[in-house]
């Protein structure tokens, strides 16, 4: 396919200080639909001091086709009059469809009679009024959002702030709230440009709208550790509130983070000073052993929690197993006999606290997948400390507000519960995987059943499309990260297809991360004959489109897309930003 020449134009733009624009340009695109080069550009400036027509500009190639250069288009010609001397224009971020009638953007500013370019260079009104004093957008912010305690969430994934005046939006502040109170207790929220400043208070740094996009859209929000149990939701309010010298703008969300059960199984057996003793029969007032800093000393035990657990209630019922962490595991007699715990019940080990099931090795740590329902419960003290139980170091109860999980919760008499961690969480992989793998080579060593089959994987996506007539496209060009489609006229593209994994499946349970994931896409690009739409997948708002982070978004291999129905020469250009590792089947 040959380059395409598009010859466009612009008419009665206006800057800031009344002057008007206009101008003609042939704009050359390759057939991926990057620009290449810029020629036969003219311009006229019309203002108060008169007319200046900029033109014999020639041709402005782009050397190998960077993707992020801009370029200036200068005045050859001596002017004819008014106060313009030269014009400025950055191509850099243009599509082929924003350079149409209309589209005032592609200007970034005019030089007036200084010799060069101003501090705060003259814009091109885009709020129908001047050229200055609007007030920031927010857009794209869901009312609100979910996901689970154990996992580090993205509250703006998909939230998009614009002004006009850019020179204008002066500062950001995120508040996070629980019925109305400004709180740390459900999480930290951490980025680029960001400083806390109070009780559940952040601003954060920018340098414009769109790098405020760009940062905000990076934020992530770590959940505090256990702070929900099985069957509670914790709903924290992040109001993001812009403020702008023509005004502020502000808009909110609500984060509901859902259950994750952190529990002894019945009969589990926890150290106390005068012997073993079932978790079960513990009572209020009764003294547990607990290691602090590895001496071992005794603890008045402040509430029991108890519950129950069928895992047919569960949607995911693999997580509401229970980890078996069978005898000898850890090292000779720890513990002593196999324990039962729920998958995020932390254990202790060189790095700090652990959730058991990043320790699953399929040998001496297993899910427990005979066991479909049990009783579980938590022992507080005055504080969070390291029991016990069945011989091995494990946490006691954490309270961080999932409490209404236990059936006895309000039995509570704890007047100051605890909120500090005893030791450091530990899942960075870094930290996981060297204990995870001295555990399973020892359970290697001491002969436990398990398989060491090694799985065959891929980094190959296998991206298709699925059309609305139930047929499946294959790309017909790609190289690694973009895939050009070509779509058949009179049919739509519903489904953006690929392989999936869960990366703590496929590359391990020392990594944290246990969401279906597809394939990382930067944006997709609709071509319809010359024209192209650039579709920001940060915005979308359907099914198989995990949470955006940063520039870019995962899909769950099923990722659902609303476009229009193809006309002749039509193509779908897919930009990925990474793939996962995906499991495949073992050559016969």
């Amino acid at each position: 396919m040959a380059d395409n020449f598009v010859t466009t134009k612009i008419t009665g733009a206006a800057f800031s200080d009344g002057s008007t624009l206009s101008g003609n340009w042939t704009a050359e695109y390759d057939p991926t639909g990057l620009l290449v080069a810029v020629t036969n550009a003219t311009f006229v400036v019309s203002g108060s001091g008169g007319t200046t027509t900029f033109n014999g500009m020639g041709t402005l190639p782009y050397a190998n086709k960077p993707s992020n250069t801009s370029y200036e288009i200068h005045s050859t010609s001596t002017p004819v009059g008014g106060s313009y001397t030269g014009l400025y224009i950055d191509w850099r971020t243009e599509t082929p469809s924003s350079f149409y009638e209309g589209s005032p953007s592609l200007f970034t500013s005019v030089l007036n009679s200084n010799s060069s370019r101003p501090a705060t260079p003259l814009r091109l009104k885009n709020d129908g009024v001047s050229g200055t004093g609007t007030v920031p957008v927010i857009s794209g912010l869901p009312a609100s959002e979910s996901g689970n305690d154990a996992t580090v969430l993205v509250p703006f994934g998909n939230v998009t702030v614009t002004d006009a005046d850019t020179a204008t939006t002066t500062s950001a502040t995120i508040t996070l709230s629980f019925n109305g109170a400004a709180t740390d207790a459900d999480g930290v929220l951490s980025g680029a440009g960001l400083t806390k400043t109070a009780t559940g208070t952040y601003s954060l740094a920018f340098t414009s709208p769109a790098n405020l996009t760009a940062e905000l859209k990076a934020l992530k929000f770590t959940p505090t550790a256990h702070q929900v149990g099985v069957g509670s939701t914790v709903a924290t309010a992040f109001d993001l509130s812009i403020n702008d010298t023509d005004g502020s703008t502000s808009a909110s969300t609500t984060l509901t983070v859902t259950a994750v059960a952190t529990c002894f199984v019945r009969g589990t057996m926890i150290a106390t000073p005068s012997g073993e003793a079932a978790v079960e029969s513990l009572r209020v007032g009764d003294l547990v052993t607990v290691s602090e800093d590895g001496i071992r000393i005794s603890r008045p035990v402040t509430w029991i929690g108890s519950g129950s657990l069928d895992v047919a209630d569960f949607d995911d019922c693999d997580q509401a197993f229970p980890i078996r962490i069978r005898k000898d595991a850890f090292a000779d007699d720890v513990p002593y006999r196999d324990l039962l715990v729920t998958q995020e019940h932390c254990i202790l080990t060189q790095a700090g606290l652990t959730p058991a099931r990043m320790l699953v090795n399929g040998r001496s740590i297993v899910i427990d997948r005979c066991t479909r329902v049990y009783d579980f419960f938590h022992v507080e003290l005055e504080s969070h400390a390291i029991l016990l139980a069945e011989g091995l170091a494990a946490e006691s109860y954490l309270d961080t507000g999932n409490r209404d999980l236990f059936i006895n919760a309000h039995a509570s008499v704890c007047a100051s519960p605890a909120t500090t961690m005893a030791a450091p969480l530990a899942v960075a992989r870094t930290l996981v995987e060297p204990i995870w793998t001295r555990l399973r080579d020892r359970a290697r060593g001491l002969g436990f059943d398990g398989s060491d089959s090694v799985r065959a994987v891929t980094d190959q996506p296998d991206l298709r499309l699925l059309l609305d007539d139930g047929r499946e496209l294959s790309a017909r060009w790609h190289n690694g990260q973009r895939h050009m489609f070509h779509i058949p006229c009179g049919t739509r593209p519903v489904r953006l297809l690929s392989r999936a994994a869960v990366p703590a499946d496929v590359v391990g349970p020392f990594v944290d991360d246990r969401r279906t994931l597809g394939v990382a896409v930067d944006k997709l690009v609709l071509w319809s004959g010359l024209n192209d739409t650039v579709i920001s997948v940060a915005d979308l708002v359907l099914d198989g489109w995990h949470a955006a982070e940063g520039t870019h978004r995962w899909t769950n291999g099923r990722a659902r897309l609303h476009l229009p129905e193809a006309e002749a020469e039509t193509f779908l250009d897919v930009h990925l930003n990474a793939t996962a590792l995906y499991s495949v089947p073992h050559a016969a």
